[in-house]
């Protein structure tokens, strides 16, 4: 019953991200020009993938670690497994930026910058899913794109590339303070924490570093054959398919966690199979769902979310959705290899998907 209730207000809150997200979109694409805006999807996409490989794999680990530290009351190992990570990602991020600023440019540094720590926020957002801790999750969550969009709406008819790289990079660095701050600062358990999860780890970074490539390489290739206004359109149709995935990771996330917290003759059991079956047809007929808008109902979603001259996107979201509808085969299964700790089969398998 408080799996259901989590997943309910999970759900409801990224309803509410998943809105602001494409309001986001359209304030963008009514305010923008296509060539520029392609350059900003460009440069946030850049800052996006960077930040993503060096994730290192943490995310993944977290999900399994964190649950299992507090369930054995070790909540010391489980702050500095957090904060080390955390804080070394952003400390690589800045270095990287630096290069970036001498030879693209301040507008640039600012969009990559301001997208890459997208991603430092992504580790704590993982932490506080990973303790279940749904409502503080989506609160952030919710305020930090509310904030961004009000932000853009005051600027709107002064939009540049640099203004609304200044809006999000102030905004996240903001967000990433506060979440920050809900974690009790531990850092010297790490030496023992780095020796439990490194088995785990190792594959985790293997598997993590495929995850930015699915997600950011063809947006990256584009502009190297294309103009930025090709790139805008594509990223159209994206942003609708990531919209949809994000919606099927939700419970993907919030089942890792409950699965990695219990012990194995719960997970042997009659009754976790029975329910994990229910899961994964729960998870076909969702991705089912989102395959069937956008294949009936695309063509009025890509003006809804921009304008009508973004209608070219409409044949990138129908071929999308398709590899979305295939993702059923692989994604419940990996997720329940990945929870119980059988990582070499989460790994070849996200290998052979992506």
């Amino acid at each position: 019953m408080k799996y259901i209730k989590n997943l309910v207000m999970f759900y409801l809150a990224f309803a509410l991200n998943f809105l602001m997200g494409f309001v986001l979109l359209k304030i963008l694409a009514i305010y923008v020009p296509q060539d520029i805006l392609g350059k900003y999807f460009f440069l946030s996409n850049l800052g996006l993938f960077t930040g993503g490989l060096l994730l290192l794999g943490f995310p993944l680990t977290f999900q399994r670690f964190i649950p299992l530290y507090f369930r054995d009351g070790k909540e010391e190992k489980a702050h500095a497994l957090i904060h080390l990570p955390s804080i070394i990602h952003l400390i690589l991020g800045l270095l990287i930026s630096v290069p970036i600023l001498i030879f693209e440019g301040l507008d640039a540094f600012i969009l990559f910058l301001a997208f890459y720590i997208v991603n430092t926020l992504t580790l704590y957002q993982t932490a506080l899913i990973s303790r279940v801790k749904i409502l503080e999750y989506s609160i952030t969550s919710f305020a930090r794109l509310l904030t961004i969009i009000c932000l853009l709406l005051i600027s709107a008819p002064l939009l540049t590339l640099r203004t609304i790289g200044i809006i999000n990079l102030a905004v996240n660095f903001v967000f990433l303070l506060i979440l920050f701050s809900m974690f009790p600062l531990a850092l010297k358990p790490w030496k023992e924490v780095f020796t439990e999860i490194r088995e785990y780890w190792i594959y985790s970074l293997f598997t993590q570093i495929l995850s930015p490539f699915f997600h950011f390489i063809d947006s990256l290739l584009i502009p190297l054959y294309l103009p930025y206004s090709e790139l805008s359109l594509f990223q159209i149709a994206r942003k609708l398919d990531m919209g949809a995935r994000q919606t099927l990771e939700v419970p993907l996330q919030l089942t890792a966690p409950i699965i990695s917290f219990k012990k194995t003759d719960e997970l042997l059991s009659k009754e976790f199979a029975e329910k994990y079956r229910a899961f994964r047809l729960f998870y076909f007929y969702l991705t089912l769902f989102w395959f069937l808008i956008f294949e009936f109902f695309g063509k009025n979603i890509v003006p809804l979310v921009s304008t009508g001259q973004y209608l070219k996107a409409y044949p990138h979201l129908v071929l999308l959705s398709f590899t979305l509808l295939i993702s059923t085969l692989y994604a419940t299964d990996t997720t329940l290899a990945r929870s119980t700790g059988n990582i070499k089969l989460f790994f070849y398998k996200d290998l052979v998907w992506v």
